[in-house]
């Protein structure tokens, strides 16, 4: 793929409970380390609702990964490769940051808003 300075970046980097790590892109798009080939490998999944375009930050918690997206919060179960919005789709705005406090996950969105 060859893309100009900026158009592609990665975005995220988490860990899931096996230590394997996950690499999100900008422009929606996964990726998981394989340590047999060492090289990332691309990790197609399905979204239920609106599609994601960007994401902005991957966070791994218990068995999901949570991905902030220009579309909202997004929960994708790797075992199914199923991605389903935990905000309501008529909300429609883009989250940058995510943190877990606790039983609290923190979302922080375009327009300087904090929710838990």
């Amino acid at each position: 793929m060859q893309v100009k300075p900026g158009e592609w970046f990665i975005s995220g980097i988490t860990a899931d409970r096996d230590h394997k790590l996950w690499v999100a892109a900008n422009t929606g798009e996964l990726y998981n380390y394989d340590a047999a080939s060492d090289r990332f490998v691309a990790f197609p999944y399905r979204v239920s609702g609106s599609p994601v375009h960007t994401i902005q930050q991957i966070l791994f918690i218990d068995r999901y990964l949570y991905l902030a997206t220009d579309k909202g919060v997004y929960e994708l179960n790797p075992a199914t490769k199923m991605a389903k919005a935990l905000l309501p789709n008529q909300i429609n705005m883009r989250i940058n940051a995510l943190l877990q406090q606790g039983h609290l996950l923190w979302m922080g969105s375009e327009n300087g808003a904090c929710y838990a």
